[in-house]
């Protein structure tokens, strides 16, 4: 089964990105998921190395899952 990963960055929930992003999944198989950017609790790295030698990362946000 295939799967996909958008990111849309766009700000405007029903813009052209918007627009395009919904064309797109109309026209894909499989299991599609849009990570919406703009709205994500994503926090920036921090650089302190914790994955280095763990799985995942120290910084628990809306990126891990």
């Amino acid at each position: 089964m295939r799967k996909t990963l958008i990111f849309n960055g766009s700000p405007r929930k029903n813009g052209e990105t918007a627009s395009m992003v919904r064309l797109l999944r109309e026209q894909l198989p499989g299991e599609i998921t849009e990570i919406r950017s703009y709205e994500a609790d994503a926090a920036p790295c921090i650089d302190c190395r914790y994955c280095f030698t763990h799985a995942g990362c120290r910084v628990q946000d809306g990126i891990q899952e």
